[in-house]
């Protein structure tokens, strides 16, 4: 658990994502849950151990969202509004006006965590899921939309969603309603 070294944390990381999507039950190898916390911990910050937290972003969320997701590994550690805290998301209300981005709080900006939403985002909008999450997936797409104004990143992530829900005809008329009313604003 503890490194300063970001290609060891990285590959870790990567490993134990691979392990848990080929079957093996997480909640055995960390019994205590001290390592999923201690991967919460380093995305809020509260124990870094990196100077460049940042860098290491992709692969924590890529793990959480393979234990989530895919899984469904400790759903009392790991609840939506857990995910939301972790994701920073706050919604903000829908206005004519864009207000300025709020700050993560953390030592990496706002820029640095949507582009490191993408394998969270794969998972949230798989077509493919039989019990998809229904409380988190409109918080995240108000989330993205909310910040579409001055975040290139979430500009790119409502399109991977649309391209994820495609095969869902009614999903994808209801998300691409919700970016288009957000976007043509921002277009004149």
């Amino acid at each position: 658990q503890v490194t300063h070294t970001l290609s060891l944390k990285q590959a870790i990381l990567s490993m134990l994502s691979q392990l848990v999507k080929f079957g093996v039950d997480f909640a055995r190898l960390d019994k205590d849950q001290g390592f999923l916390l201690h991967i919460t911990d380093e995305i809020g910050e509260n124990h870094a151990y990196l100077a460049s937290s940042g860098s290491l972003l992709p692969y924590q969320f890529d793990f959480i969202s393979v234990l989530y997701f895919v899984r469904r590994h400790l759903p009392d550690l790991l609840t939506a509004e857990s995910m939301k805290k972790l994701m920073c998301i706050s919604v903000p209300p829908p206005s004519a006006t864009p207000s300025p981005p709020p700050g993560t709080g953390r030592s990496y900006g706002l820029p640095t965590l949507l582009s490191s939403f993408q394998s969270f985002i794969r998972y949230l909008y798989n077509p493919t899921d039989k019990y998809p999450d229904n409380e988190l997936r409109p918080c995240v797409l108000s989330f993205l939309i909310g910040h579409m104004h001055n975040q290139p990143a979430a500009v790119e992530q409502p399109s991977l969603i649309l391209s994820l829900v495609r095969p869902n005809a009614a999903l994808w008329t209801t998300y691409s309603q919700k970016i288009i009313d957000r976007l043509i604003p921002l277009l004149s």
